[in-house]
């Protein structure tokens, strides 16, 4: 699979999953919204060794947690976003 859009909150069911960066863009799991919250429960996302598992491009009061999040470049890539939390995740 190649880039996911997070417009809302989302939980992400337990397991791994591999989310690539296979068309050289660098986003793998792109917010694209304020206020999104993003539930992992330990769910295991794994890149291809390039791009950034999480995106957020100027995004206010997002939070990633619980993650396992191997594989990328970056694990968490945030430019110009605010009031960002990032918490109880595994690089």
């Amino acid at each position: 699979t190649n880039d996911m859009f997070l417009t809302e909150s989302t939980t992400l069911c337990s397991g791994t999953y591999y989310v690539n960066d296979t068309d050289g863009d660098s986003n793998a799991m792109i917010i694209t919204s304020d206020s999104v919250t993003v539930t992992c429960n330990k769910t295991n996302l794994v890149g291809n060794l390039s791009g950034y598992g999480f995106m957020s491009n100027s995004r206010s009061y997002v939070t990633i947690m619980g993650c396992w999040i191997t594989n990328y470049s970056i694990g968490v890539y945030l430019k110009d976003s605010n009031f960002t939390t990032i918490v109880e995740n595994f690089f």
